[in-house]
């Protein structure tokens, strides 16, 4: 834990930082601190806090900037959140509130927004939906060849599809892959659903199996989809503005490639705030930050959202954006949130 004093002096580093790029001086901090600290002191506790693992040097003579160990402190314990304005969270909220239970669709429109307020390029994935089950599965016949499958997950999900047959179905047909679907695919785990094998359903549906595959087929792929996580990525021309000599646009796009290291360092559990500092992967990608967090689907914290931009991102700004952006896909997708 730190002093109240190295509090004062990392927090002027980071603010002044997030408003200029530059490496932050004793003297730029001194103005800050009026009376209240000589530059001497001011200078000790910034050796103290680059002993600390707090903030570095890049240059000889140069100032100080937060390393990512300082923002993670900053961000915890000193920064001043600037919280969205309760006018423009029910704006937000009536724009993704729109008629929208598609986690990939609203997750997509959720990512073009965040970008869009922000400025900055926005990471998300899909929540993993592995663990869903479907709790009922309608068989519609719209020609006696054309089936439309609707599903109901245990989380309020819908899924449809149109199948077509291998051959016309009549009544009997239909009876029995409406038996079938409720004898192996209904509250089961989604991923189990996805790995039924081709011999298992030709000896659950006998002489009906040229007919009826390809329904049970479609309905496997489609829960296989939903296990897949998806990378959303929006807003990645925002990040020509941020292009300068120490982090161009090529190290963004660098940054960008590495989706699997960015997902694996976002935090497990909601609310949690993680900084990755692209220097600390590869020194092409100095200049370069990921923030991100989860947000809540089912039991768990499946679904990750993240923000890319320069290394001084205006944080103050962007984590309140992150938090209710977070909590209000997770009310959305869990069927939790009210109108209000």
């Amino acid at each position: 834990m730190l002093t109240p004093r190295q509090g004062f002096v990392l927090q002027a580093i980071c603010d002044l930082y997030s408003e200029t790029g530059e490496p932050v001086s004793s003297g730029a901090i001194a103005k800050l601190a009026g009376d209240a600290f000589s530059s001497a002191t001011i200078r000790s506790e910034m050796a103290r806090l680059e002993a600390l693992g707090c903030v570095k040097q890049p240059h000889t003579s140069a100032g100080r900037i937060p390393t990512a160990q300082g923002y993670r402190y900053y961000i915890n314990h000193l920064m001043l959140r600037r919280e969205l304005p309760v006018e423009k969270q029910r704006e937000i909220a009536r724009f993704l509130r729109q008629g929208v239970r598609d986690p990939d669709i609203l997750l997509t429109r959720a990512s073009s927004l965040l970008a869009y307020m922000t400025n900055y390029a926005v990471l998300a994935t899909s929540p993993q939906l592995s663990d869903l089950s479907m709790e009922k599965l309608e068989v519609v016949a719209l020609t006696p060849q054309t089936l439309a499958l609707v599903a109901l997950t245990n989380t309020g999900l819908v899924l449809n599809q149109v199948c077509q047959l291998g051959l016309p179905a009549g009544e009997r047909q239909l009876e029995k892959l409406s038996g079938f679907c409720r004898k192996n695919l209904l509250h089961r785990p989604l991923h189990e659903v996805a790995l039924l094998r081709d011999d298992f359903l030709q000896r659950e549906l006998g002489g009906d199996y040229l007919c009826l595959a390809p329904a049970v087929q479609l309905i496997c792929r489609m829960c296989a989809e939903l296990c897949r996580a998806k990378v959303h990525l929006e807003g990645q021309s925002n990040l020509l503005r941020y292009a300068a000599p120490e982090h161009g646009y090529n190290a963004f796009l660098e940054l960008l490639k590495e989706t699997d290291t960015l997902l694996r360092a976002a935090p497990k559990e909601g609310g949690n705030v993680a900084v990755l500092l692209g220097d600390d992967l590869d020194q092409e990608l100095a200049g370069t930050t990921l923030v991100s967090t989860g947000y809540l689907f089912g039991d768990e914290h499946t679904g990750v959202l993240g923000i890319i931009g320069p290394r001084h991102l205006d944080y103050t700004r962007i984590i309140p954006h992150l938090a209710y952006f977070t909590d209000l896909l997770g009310r959305i997708l869990n069927g939790t949130d009210g109108d209000g």
